[in-house]
Formats: C-alpha cells, structure tokens, sequence
C-alpha cells in the first residue's frame, strides 16, 4: 500500500482548516500545514491536530505550493487548500489508489459552496483539479493566482469517483474581497507579460464573461445565485483588465518607498499600507522610510524589504539628501506622514510618483500625485485613512479595518534577553502596564494603575511596569512599592528587547501609545484607553489587532487631570479575556 502525505497551506484560514484537516484524517499517514505567519486562530488550531505546522515566508501560490511537496514525507502527495474538503465517496477513492497505485496522478471533480448553495453549472463544475500525484513526476506551474500540477508528458492519469468540496465564500464581501487580491495578482502577470489592455478590450471581454458564465455555461440554472456570480465573474474580468490598463499606463512600480518619519505607534498603523502594496504589485520591492529608533518596528513587517535610516543625512544639504534617495532608484514615494525635509529631496531627487494628502502647502510644493481626503472629520481609523494614498496607484475601495488589521504582516521576534526568559517562566498570568505616553494621549493617571494591581491577587498575577528612564522618574515609586508581583523594566530595555518580551505576556495596558500598537499586532490582549474628544478618540486610533479592547473616559480630561476610567473597569475587562 503506498502512504500518502496531504499538504496544505494556508494564511488566516481558522474557519475552514479545522473541516480540512479532519477530511482527510482518515486516510493521510502524514499531514503538512505550511502557513505564511498567520494572524488568526490558525496555528493554534493545527497544533490541537496530528499536523506538522511549519511557517513559511509565501513568495506566491506556486512557489508555496511547491515548497510544500519538499516538506511532505512521502511523494505520493494530495494538495489542498485550507477551505478544501473530501467528500466520503471521494475518501474512499483515494483509499482504493492507495491500495492499488494505477496511475501516475488523479484528478477530481471540484464542487463549490457559493454562500451557503451548491453550484453545478457558471462553469464552477465540474471544474476537474489534479490533486493526487507522485510528486517525483510533476510540479507546480502556470500563471499565479491560476496555479496548476504539471505533470511529465509520459505520466499516466485517472480519475477518481467523488467531489472534492470548495468552501469558497461565505458571504458577498468574502467574493469581492477575492476579486481584489487574485484580479491584482492576475493583472501583474499580464502586465510582465506585455498584454494590451484598451478601453475596448476591457468592456468586450467584460460583456463576453457575463454571457459566457451565464449563458453559455448554463449559470441560469444555478438561479438567484447563478445571476449573483455571472455578474461578479464579469466584474472580475473588468478589474483585472482595468487593471492592467493602469499598469500599463502609469508603469511598472518596481520599487516604492513609504515614507514615515515620526512616532512608533503611527509606524504600526502604517505597516498594513504595505501589505495593501504587495496584493496590488506583489513583485514590487517596498522600502520604509522612517527614524532609527523605529527600525525594529518596522523589521517587524513581513511586506518590507527594506529599511532606509533617514537620520543619515536628516542633518545634511538638501543636494545629499536628494542623492541619498537617487541611491534607492525608485518609482514611487508614499507619503503617510509628509515630512517637509523628506518631501523636497522626493523632489530634487526626481522620484516619478510622490504621493501624498492634498491639503497641506508643503505637498502642493514638492509632490504629483495629490489625493483629496480629510482626517479631521473621517469617521474611519488612521490606518484606513491611510490606504487613501493608493488611490492613485489603482485601488477603488478603502479596505474595512478588520481587513486592514490582517495586511500588517507583523511577526514578533524571540524573546533573547536571559533575565527575561527567567521571568517568564512563572506561572502566573503576565501583565505589562506602560503609564505614560510622552504626552502624545490623554494618559490614565499613575494612582489608577496602583488601584487596578490591587484588584488582582499576587499568587496569580505578575506586573511589569515600562516606559523609559525619564517616565520612570515622573512615574515615581508608588507603584513599585505595593506588593512582590510588581516588576520594574522602566529604562531597561532596548525597543528590539520589549518588542521580543511583549508577545510573551497575556495583556498591555495603555492609552495611545507606541507599546499599545505593538501589543495590539503582537496578537495579545491590548486594553487601550481612551478619550473621548476628537482627534485623540478610538474610532481614529483605535489599535489593529484581533484582541483588542478599549474603554473610553465618560469625558474628556480636565488640563492637568487624566482620564476619569475606573480602576474596577479595566479590571473587569482584564479578568475575562484573561479567564
């Protein structure tokens, strides 16, 4: 009988891996997860299973896939994507092959789940994928995101009985949320390849895909849902030949930079800027630009390839500033925050598209490519506001903000520092209290934070008190003086050293500052503080991340007073996401 590995990979995929793993738990006698650092609950959930989890930087659908078969511990091998499952039929047909290896590979029929109904015609089905090969005979090829299993030209093939399921979308917003990411990818692989893309060409094979899907390939028969994906398979074709056109027309993006100059937390909120980057021009290199002293934030981000150190030459001429920009040849600059020095160097230095917001003289003087929105007044958070500085490299929707809290590409470094790793080997639940701010957010005054350590008992709960040197000596000793389950890291740490030691804790508690943020993306609770005033309010800096939690003051603070939160009602929050 041959042995057979599956091999899956997967980003943010907790609500289909759980179904795909158990489809094929009956008949695999080895499992792989190659997931690309997901967000979500996923590696949690396939640490609960028979898997091997491995993590893998993903370079594209075929690359992934192709590194997943070298994991796998034998070479007869089934492919999956994570919201792929076996139907029974279909176990039993590969249970058989096992038995009796007659061909070389397998194909299987694909049925899709469309929002909750089964779709047997658009051209969805029986949509036939080869799945189940010896992986010495093949590999991964075509055209991302339209991968496909190459196999030998001699290479024998059958078929086998049964469906394998498709999860595909749940819901409406789930279909044009994959229309954005594979219509991007689709567009760039057109795009090196020199296709032509006019305003005819793109309206008559838009009205073709429509006719085709529905007509043609009998979609009507599929009913209300039927009409729902002919219109949205002719949208896709739209976007992705319109997107071309932009391609075309505005040329080839190969290297962008991303400019932002001032303070950790605004730095965080600007990471899933380059995320969004890397799904509209995934070849794309980007470099940050930023201050030293946030570089190991900015390390921090999957999407970047690069850090460039403005401080360099922040003191230098504006001739060496603009050289030192020449030197990084790129195509585009971002401006998330338009510093004045950055943005006439952008200019002296030639840099083709330098983007950035309207209404301020500085970019009216030195940028191109000028994007009208308002901060003020926007009820939607900085790191959306953000994503309006891609309109004019040809993205038509500001994602919603739990999508932008999944383009952050954050990934928390080890833990090196030894006294740190003596400490959190105790057992009770660690919680890390940052009071001050360096007045950048109404803070939560010092007395509270010794109220709230109080309500917490020693044997069960530890707290680690940061913030730098000087915050320690404003800080003073009250909170230090209580009990034994307080420790003090103020003015202890590097950035690199807290960045690493806050994943290790359960919790942070802070109002708008740095630490905050990078709780927030380091995936742990992150209970943040708030006004409830313009501009410093939680719907414009509300932190990204899955477990966050705020609490907003009933009123603003008096000047010389803190934020008026109880004591017992962080304590509350902190006790049942921590239960």
């Amino acid at each position: 009988m041959e042995q057979l590995s599956v091999v899956i990979i997967t980003y943010n995929e907790e609500r289909n891996i759980a179904r795909c793993i158990e489809s094929v738990a009956g008949i695999a006698d080895d499992i792989v997860v190659v997931d690309s650092f997901s967000t979500d609950r996923t590696k949690e959930i396939c640490q609960n299973q028979n898997v091997r989890f491995i993590e893998h930087v993903f370079e594209g659908y075929i690359e992934q896939k192709n590194y997943a078969i070298t994991c796998a511990r034998y070479p007869f091998v089934l492919s999956l994507d994570a919201d792929e499952a076996l139907s029974e039929p279909l176990q039993k047909s590969i249970l058989e092959a096992k038995k009796d290896k007659r061909f070389d590979g397998y194909a299987m029929n694909r049925l899709t789940n469309y929002c909750g109904t089964w779709i047997k015609h658009c051209g969805w089905y029986p949509d036939k994928k080869l799945r189940l090969w010896d992986s010495a005979k093949g590999q991964w090829g075509g055209v991302n995101p339209h991968d496909k299993f190459i196999m030998e030209k001699n290479a024998k093939i059958g078929n086998l009985q049964g469906d394998l399921l498709h999860y595909s979308y749940y819901s409406l917003d789930d279909h044009y949320r994959q229309i954005e990411k594979f219509t991007a990818i689709a567009a760039y692989e057109l795009f090196e390849k020199k296709v032509s893309a006019g305003y005819l060409k793109v309206y008559l094979k838009t009205i073709a895909q429509y006719i085709k899907t529905l007509i043609l390939k009998l979609g009507f028969l599929d009913g209300k849902m039927g009409w729902r994906i002919a219109r949205l398979s002719a949208y896709a074709t739209y976007r992705k030949y319109d997107r071309l056109r932009t391609l075309n027309k505005n040329r080839i993006f190969r290297r962008i930079i991303i400019s932002r100059t001032d303070s950790i937390g605004d730095v965080v909120l600007t990471l899933p800027l380059a995320g969004k980057i890397r799904e509209l021009f995934p070849d794309t290199e980007i470099i940050f630009l930023g201050k030293s002293y946030t570089e190991p934030v900015i390390r921090c981000c999957s999407y970047v390839d690069r850090f460039e150190n403005w401080n360099k030459v922040s003191d230098r001429t504006l001739k060496e500033q603009a050289d030192f920009l020449k030197e990084i040849e790129a195509d585009a600059i971002i401006f998330a925050f338009p510093a004045k020095d950055v943005c006439f160097a952008s200019k002296k230095a030639r840099i083709p598209s330098r983007i950035a917001t309207l209404g301020r003289i500085v970019t009216l003087q030195t940028c191109n490519r000028l994007v009208f929105f308002t901060r003020k007044f926007s009820s939607l958070s900085e790191a959306q506001l953000n994503m309006h500085l891609l309109r004019p490299l040809g993205l038509r929707k500001v994602p919603s903000f739990n999508e932008v809290a999944s383009l952050a590409g954050w990934k928390s470094p080890e833990a090196q520092n030894e006294e740190h790793k003596t400490l959190l080997r105790d057992n009770r639940k660690k919680i890390i209290l940052h009071p001050k701010s360096k007045g950048n957010a109404p803070e939560w005054p010092v007395g509270r934070f010794s109220e709230l350590i109080r309500e917490f008992s020693p044997d069960d709960y530890v707290f680690y008190i940061t913030g730098t040197s000087d915050e320690r000596k404003v800080i003073g000793d009250e909170l230090f003086m209580q009990r034994d389950n307080v420790v003090d890291f103020c003015g202890k740490m590097s950035l690199d050293e807290f960045i690493a030691f806050i994943p290790c804790c359960h919790a942070l508690v802070a109002s708008g500052t740095g630490p905050l943020h990078i709780a927030a993306v380091s995936n742990i609770v992150a209970i943040a503080l708030f006004s409830p005033k313009r501009p410093l309010f939680e719907a414009r800096w509300r932190p990204i991340g899955t477990k966050v939690e705020v609490i907003t003051a009933q009123r603003h603070p008096q000047p010389g007073k803190g934020l008026d939160i109880s004591a017992s009602a962080v304590s509350r929050v902190l006790k049942r996401t921590l239960s």
